[in-house]
């Protein structure tokens, strides 16, 4: 694996910490954003998806969408901190991009919950904190960022896994009514959009 830096270098790298405080940033958004859309929109409506339709509930697979949420945020830091460590900024402010380009996507077109507007999900249940924004879904962009970042070349076991979490996302939010599945191929989408506009000018995030 390629690193050419310590990993103490590289964490304690100025460069490495602003990104950091990008994606701490960037996650934070989250709150007020989530806060706007209920005060704006109470009422959203939930609307008919066809894949509902075609596909039976499955609603304890919520409680599995987090855990797969953590094993690509593993993956993305596996190939940050072991495989390109030289360019740690670069996957940091990567997942900060997509999460400020989320905030600002979940408030345009606010929508219910398919499950109603009042019901926790997921490990929030336990939290009781409520996820008001839909679009995109922000467990399958984190997902989908993690396959498209991983180097297949250099890890290609490490890029099946990816690939297979980011399918096992994607079916369990629209299985467990977590998510429309619009907003499953919206997260993929940003996630693209967002790895292939920042991979033109990764080398700009190099740690010298």
């Amino acid at each position: 694996m390629q690193t050419g830096i310590s990993l103490r270098q590289a964490l304690a790298s100025r460069r490495t910490l602003l990104s950091i405080a990008f994606m701490v940033f960037s996650a934070l958004l989250w709150v007020p954003a989530n806060a706007l859309i209920q005060w704006l929109y109470p009422g959203r409506p939930a609307v008919p998806d066809l894949l509902f339709t075609l596909t039976p509930e499955v609603r304890w697979l919520a409680y599995a969408t987090d855990p797969i949420l953590f094993g690509s945020i593993a993956i993305i830091l596996v190939q940050a901190l072991r495989v390109d460590r030289r360019r740690l900024p670069f996957y940091f402010s990567a997942a900060a991009v997509l999460y400020c380009a989320r905030a600002v996507l979940m408030i345009l077109t606010p929508l219910g919950r398919p499950t109603g507007n009042g019901d926790s999900y997921g490990i929030l249940e336990f939290s009781g904190v409520l996820q008001h924004g839909m679009f995109p879904s922000g467990h399958q962009a984190l997902a989908c960022l993690a396959f498209f970042l991983v180097d297949g070349a250099k890890a290609p076991r490490m890029k099946r896994l990816a690939l297979m979490l980011a399918v096992l996302q994607g079916a369990a939010l629209i299985l467990s009514r977590g998510h429309y599945s619009i907003d499953v191929v919206g997260g993929a989408l940003v996630a693209w959009f967002v790895t292939e506009r920042l991979s033109r000018v990764k080398d700009r995030f190099d740690l010298l």
